[in-house]
């Protein structure tokens, strides 16, 4: 026996939304007497799915995206491996949210046998936001295999280019993040919900601090700039240190105190999906 909706006489699907997605037992059983009905069915690769989109766009994506916006000119005279930190920073980033994005594609196209469809929104839209984000970020490393050399005059284009493509996968994967969330099958608490919401609010904010942060030591790091470049001309065979930006005491705060949430919230969000 079972009850549902129905239009007409005809038997409509389930709702998949959380608290409304029917319950099912972990095996088929059969109902005579004294059968075992006890449990759950899980649903692992909707899980590990969920896992790993949220360590993705929780951790990973937020992390490269603010090393690549703000902190491009922080430690100017240090290099890891012959390249700057903020680059190594982000390229490890970037390559993870693409190995965990690629994965965890496949994981649901194997739960769900192909595409899924949806009757309603915003469920429906979830699988197409998916796709486009996918794209993106396959297209991402390829426009770093074909950027420009840093001199070229095409450099600029290729750099927008980048952070376009960058910005269209992380905002429609967080709009796509807080519709998956509320699919049955994830098996989300109403509360990390809302712990995710304010997470990105507070990501919001700290990139609208770093943004005013950097106009406001914009004219002066410029200055500092000019005067480097003025003595390295004056003293070709003179090694002169990169001149250090404006603030960094306060940028290297706001970049720790970032990190820290990130690591934080990640943490909660991937154990609570795992073992809810």
């Amino acid at each position: 026996m079972a009850r549902g909706p129905s239009h007409k006489g005809n038997i409509l699907p389930h709702d998949i939304v959380v608290g409304n997605l029917p319950l099912a037992s972990p095996e088929e059983v059969s109902l005579d007497v004294g059968a075992d009905i006890t449990g759950r069915a899980r649903y692992h690769l909707v899980k590990a799915h969920a896992c790993l989109m949220l360590l993705a766009w929780i951790f990973f994506a937020p992390i490269g995206l603010i090393w690549m916006k703000y902190y491009t000119t922080m430690w100017p005279n240090s290099r890891f491996l012959g390249q700057k930190y903020w680059l190594v920073t982000h390229f490890n980033c970037r390559v993870w949210v693409v190995i965990l994005v690629i994965i965890s594609v496949i994981l649901i196209f194997i739960e769900a046998g192909g595409w899924s469809y949806f009757h309603k929104l915003p469920q429906k839209a979830h699988p197409i936001l998916g796709i486009i984000v996918f794209i993106c970020i396959i297209v991402i490393p390829i426009l770093f295999l074909i950027r420009c050399l840093e001199d070229h005059t095409c450099r600029p284009i290729g750099n927008w280019f980048y952070w376009l493509f960058w910005t269209i996968a992380f905002c429609l994967a967080v709009v796509n993040l807080f519709i998956g969330m509320e699919f049955g099958k994830a098996m989300v608490p109403w509360w990390l919900t809302w712990i995710i919401c304010i997470f990105f609010l507070f990501n919001f904010v700290c990139e609208i601090i770093l943004e005013v942060h950097q106009c406001c030591t914009h004219k002066k790091n410029k200055e500092n700039r000019k005067k480097w470049e003025l003595q390295k001309k004056e003293n070709p065979n003179v090694h002169i240190p990169e001149p250090w930006p404006a603030g960094r005491i306060f940028k290297r705060n706001v970049l720790y105190t970032h990190f820290i949430v990130c690591l934080i919230v990640v943490i909660i969000a991937v154990i609570t999906v795992a073992v809810s």
